[in-house]
């Protein structure tokens, strides 16, 4: 009896491990599925683009999901793939997220790209269009939906109605090289954006936790079905 319980409690803790890995690992893995389907449709519009990349800026490093030439401008899309329903309070205020019944209060994401546009502004200079949008890759406004917000179903029709074709010799796509040549996508600069962010938060969990707290609750869970095999 003794041993059976001691497998039944490893194996309980291993459960509610298992819990803590998946989610430190369900928002990220998320919002890399949205950004995907955007890169996709951005390849499908024949757009020349840049995706999650760095721009230093004063206030340290900045991460930009994608930018996209176009012929009306440089382009920068922020995508968030929410569920549920979203209502957003006021016109620059909060969103709220409805799911399931609970209630979730999100920063508004059109604000995130104010550091965006300032940072590439002071690569390409003030001569040069930049415009933003965020990209819903889930989630819905059932009313009001905010400007400068695009469902994903109509992200294609839009970067073809702005133009996807730019001549090389024009300012647009001389301002781009000189966007390409500012970008940073190393992995030490990765590791500076994440560091900037757990000072400024502080509640960015850090990969490795995830995989630790993965190892440990296989640990528990194989020790605990061995021991109620040799019950």
């Amino acid at each position: 009896m003794m041993i059976m319980a001691i497998a039944v409690g490893m194996g309980i803790a291993g459960l509610l491990l298992f819990k803590l890995a998946l989610n430190t690992f369900y928002a990220p893995a998320r919002g890399a599925v949205g950004e995907h389907r955007v890169r996709r449709i951005i390849d499908k519009a024949g757009a020349i683009a840049l995706h999650d990349f760095y721009l230093a800026d004063d206030r340290g490093i900045t991460q930009i999901d994608h930018a996209v030439l176009t012929s009306q401008g440089i382009l920068l899309l922020e995508t968030k793939n929410f569920s549920g329903k979203i209502y957003a309070q006021g016109r620059n205020g909060a969103w709220v997220r409805y799911v399931g019944g609970k209630k979730t209060i999100i920063p508004n994401p059109v604000h995130q790209n104010f550091r965006h546009l300032h940072a590439l502004r002071s690569v390409v200079g003030g001569e040069i269009p930049i415009l933003d949008l965020v990209v819903l890759a889930g989630g819905r406004f059932p009313k009001n939906q905010p400007e400068k917000v695009v469902p994903i179903d109509d992200l294609r029709n839009h970067l073809l109605s702005m133009g996807t074709r730019v001549a090389q010799d024009d300012p647009l796509h001389v301002a781009w090289n000189q966007l390409v040549g500012h970008v940073r996508q190393d992995r030490r600069t990765k590791e500076q954006h994440l560091e900037e962010l757990q000072r400024k938060h502080g509640n960015v969990t850090p990969k490795w936790l995830g995989w630790t707290l993965l190892f440990f609750a296989i640990v528990l869970l194989v020790t605990a079905l061995l021991l109620l095999v040799k019950v």
